[in-house]
């Protein structure tokens, strides 16, 4: 599945050519694949960060990505219209795309994993309340890093600290949002399995903005189980590569 072939099968399903031109649907399919990429952490990158003495927490850079910025907008349906709740109305979100560089967006980095370059070992995921219990005043011990912890989103804490000067540093392989798609012949990021969730996803943002809102809520509906199925199969294969835990810490999106 591409970029041509993506545009293709979304024209098709909205078969109303008199109110989206090729340009439209473009951006549709670009604001679900960043929006389904975020959500599911299926794509995945790596940084390398250098170890700071006595520095317990580090982050992971947003890059902003050029070329057109992302919102999360509610769907204003036409309360007139009958059959629908208030919460569906509110649930059916549609992704913004807007091309202006002050809007660029900013792709959230999630840390996965944590390996230490220097004893080649994954650390241990763990939580700062299994360290508070068992280690006491940890933040204050000094060492060769063997643990890690999510704090906040893009942010992330290990133990022991380095205290001196060194030359270490860690490989975070964390999640990410890709390039947007430009040529015809772009592959998304996605598992090929799963490329259905971008045609529902641009389909549920196109017939929101037509002020479609039973057509939208039907595609919303479709496309969030959609989504979901691709999270479920993002974890499991997470959960097949045996990432060392303490403490019963988990890796994922729904920390």
């Amino acid at each position: 599945m591409t970029f041509a072939t993506l545009q293709a099968a979304v024209s098709r399903r909205v078969n109303n050519e008199r109110f989206w031109d090729a340009d439209d649907i473009k951006r549709a399919v670009n604001a679900a694949y960043v929006e389904v990429c975020e959500y599911t952490e299926c794509f995945e990158t790596e940084t390398t960060l250098a170890l700071i003495p006595g520095q317990t927490y580090y982050d992971l850079e947003y890059p902003a990505r050029e070329g057109g910025g992302m919102r999360i907008d509610e769907f204003a349906a036409d309360p007139s219209v009958s059959g629908i709740t208030a919460l569906e109305r509110m649930r059916i979100a549609t992704v913004g795309f807007s091309p202006s560089a002050e809007n660029n967006y900013l792709a959230a980095l999630v840390p996965l994993r944590v390996w230490n370059n220097q004893t080649k070992v994954w650390l241990d995921i763990t939580t700062v309340s299994v360290l508070d219990r068992e280690r006491g005043r940890w933040y204050v011990t000094g060492g060769a890093p063997d643990r890690w912890f999510h704090r906040g989103f893009s942010t992330f804490g290990i133990y022991p600290k380095p205290l001196t000067s060194t030359t270490d540093t860690l490989l975070v392989r964390h999640s990410a949002v890709p390039n947007l798609m430009v040529e015809a012949g772009d592959v998304p990021e996605v598992p090929r399995q799963f490329t259905e969730v971008l045609e529902l996803g641009a389909m549920t943002y196109l017939k929101g903005l037509e002020r479609e809102p039973r057509t939208a809520t039907a595609y919303w509906k479709e496309y969030v189980d959609a989504r979901e199925d691709l999270f479920n199969h993002v974890q499991q294969r997470t959960s097949r590569m045996h990432i060392p835990t303490y403490g019963g810490a988990q890796v994922g999106a729904r920390r």
